[in-house]
This record gives structure tokens, C-alpha cells and sequence, in this order.
């Protein structure tokens, strides 16, 4: 508030953040005075603190990616918005379309980097992803992450944005139906010909137990 003779002036102060790069916003939103009271702008009185805040003045956030694929080639934004091999990485690049969105919401923009892990606890410190929001270096996570209790305790979870289930692949079997052998294919052909052997064999013993019979 800055006092001018018998009223004051009010005035909306806030900064999406200086280490962002962000601007000092400053707007008049209204007056007070001892016979008026408060008066607010009517634009101020029909909108709230955050969609008065929406616009960041493109303020840079470190945004931080998982990318599995060893053969990265091109920028990152580019691989991630490109639509060739998009089952490479697919949940990142659905994670960061997302993210595109709040962007040009809010009106900021992405340094990209990124890692080759999520973020796992290993001698009482976290690698990857995980690991850059602890230490500062990052200051979102742009890949979706099971949630682990040693996570939560260092991290702050948003929404679940990627369904991730485990599930099971059959192979289908080959067409048999114009295959005329398929009672053959069970076995080996070495393996048909001793059975074709031990059945001559056999009825060559029986034929001669018969005649045996028949003299005794």
C-alpha cells in the first residue's frame, strides 16, 4: 500500500522468481480510504490471485527428462515432439506433451536436460531424476515415477498421469490348417522311423508266436 494524502493506493506485487528469470509484476487494484473504504477494481473483484498470476512472463524452469533410448540424435525437444519411433520412450514424450500444455498456459518456458534414471536410493543419496530435484539442480520432473515411500519423503508427487499395470504376452500359434502333416509334426523323423521298425518287429514276433501255438 502506498499512502496519498487521505487514501491509500493498494497495489498486486509478485514475481514468478528472480533465479527464473522471471519479471516483477506490479498492478493497482484499487484504493482505501476513511469515507470510501475498500474500493477494488472490478476486473481484481471478479478474478482471483492465481488466474491474475497465470501469465509468467516466460520464466525458465529446469525441466528434467528420463530418456531411455542410447541413440539419441537432434535437440531433446525434438526428439520428444517427434512422431518417428514414438515406442521409444513413449511415456516420457506423452508426460512432456502434457507438460507443453501447462506451458503455454502459464506462459513459461523448459531448459531441458536430461537423465538415463528415475531415481533410485543408493548409499543414502538418489541418482537420476530424483536425485537433481534433491540437490536443486532441477526444478520439475518431466518423466512419470512409481511412487516409493523414500521418494515421498524427498519429493512432492502431483497426478498420476501414466497408467502403468503389469500384463501378460502369448505367443499366437502358427496357422496349421493347410498343413496336411500335423499329426507328424509332434516328432522327429528318426523318432517315426524306429516306431515304424518296433511296430514290424512286433508283428513279426506275433506271427511267429502264432505259428508256435498252432505246432505245440
Amino acid at each position: 500500500t502506498l499512502q496519498r494524502k487521505d487514501y491509500y493506493k493498494l497495489y498486486d506485487v509478485w514475481s514468478p522468481g528472480l533465479q527464473y528469470g522471471g519479471q516483477l509484476n506490479i498492478s493497482e487494484i484499487g484504493y482505501f480510504a476513511l469515507d470510501d473504504g475498500l474500493q477494488i477494481a472490478p476486473k481484481y473483484r471478479r478474478s482471483t490471485a492465481i488466474t491474475r498470476r497465470m501469465d509468467m512472463k516466460m520464466a525458465r524452469i529446469r525441466c528434467l527428462i528420463v530418456i531411455t533410448n542410447k541413440n539419441l540424435s537432434g535437440t531433446l525437444e525434438h526428439y520428444l515432439t517427434t512422431r518417428y519411433d514414438t515406442h521409444l520412450d513413449s511415456m516420457h514424450r506423452f508426460n512432456f506433451a502434457l507438460l507443453s500444455h501447462v506451458r503455454d498456459l502459464y506462459n513459461f518456458s523448459f531448459v531441458l536436460s536430461k537423465t538415463s534414471t528415475w531415481g533410485y536410493l543408493k548409499n543414502g543419496k538418489f541418482d537420476g531424476m530424483i536425485g537433481a530435484l534433491v540437490r536443486k539442480e532441477a526444478d520439475i520432473g518431466g518423466s512419470p515415477i512409481f511412487f516409493r515411500i523414500e521418494r515421498a519423503k524427498v519429493i512432492d508427487y502431483t497426478t498420476r498421469t501414466w497408467v502403468a499395470r503389469p500384463c501378460f504376452i502369448f505367443r499366437h500359434p502358427r496357422s496349421t490348417k493347410n498343413d496336411r502333416i500335423v499329426l507328424l509334426q509332434p516328432f522327429s523323423n528318426i523318432i517315426w522311423i524306429l516306431l515304424g521298425l518296433y511296430g514290424i518287429f512286433t508283428i513279426c514276433f506275433l506271427y511267429l508266436l502264432t505259428i508256435l501255438e498252432r505246432n505245440f
